[in-house]
């Protein structure tokens, strides 16, 4: 019986090139995998054979994996498992260290994941501007939604004619930069406390 047959879950690995001249493992290669609630351990360790490469896996990170990709880098995939499961990986060219996430690594993810909950809460009703300038709606719109958010440049006295009841922060954002025909961007507060720029629209792409 095959490795992959020990598992309950179905774990097909595919790969695409053949490994570097170099020695070193081509983190590059393309792979196929199909795992429903398999062990960590076990798809890394499977991951890792195919790869020509070792890898350690911390106890602490037991949460199953669940996964399908297809022709995927493998690269891409150990993130991916790693966003799914809550834990980083260190890799050293030949060898490759999983482990769970660090405090501070935990926070930002954390932080993170509450960011990008609030662009997806939804405004209130009865939140519609009637030729209202633009800085003073996303002050509005950032006191509903629990984020800081400011005008790109020169754009804040743009005014603002809009019903966005119901609608999501993002939503919300990008029909307003679109009724504006400014750069498509607004200037957010980040978790980590610094000025970031939201691309709703990206003008260099449209016609």
């Amino acid at each position: 019986m095959s490795c992959a047959c020990s598992l309950s879950a179905c774990l097909v690995l595919a790969l695409a090139a053949a490994s570097p001249a170099s020695g070193q493992t081509n983190l590059g290669k393309r792979v196929t995998i199909d795992v429903t609630e398999a062990a960590p351990q076990k798809v890394f360790e499977l991951l890792a054979r195919e790869l020509d490469c070792t890898v350690t896996v911390d106890p602490a990170v037991k949460k199953p994996v669940t996964l399908r990709v297809v022709d995927m880098p493998a690269n891409d995939i150990v993130v991916m498992i790693c966003q799914s499961i809550k834990c980083e990986y260190r890799f050293d060219g030949k060898n490759l260290f999983i482990k769970p996430l660090s405090a501070s690594r935990k926070r930002q993810a954390d932080s993170t994941l509450e960011h990008s909950r609030k662009l997806e809460s939804r405004l209130p009703m009865g939140m519609h501007f009637e030729g209202t300038p633009l800085k003073d709606v996303l002050k509005t719109i950032g006191k509903a939604a629990g984020l800081e958010l400011r005008p790109w440049k020169d754009e804040g006295s743009r005014k603002v004619t809009i019903d966005v009841e119901g609608k999501t922060v993002d939503e919300a954002l990008e029909a307003i930069v679109r009724q504006i025909d400014g750069e498509g961007v607004v200037m957010m507060r980040t978790w980590a406390g610094s000025w970031g720029q939201r691309r709703l629209v990206d003008k260099r792409r449209e016609p």
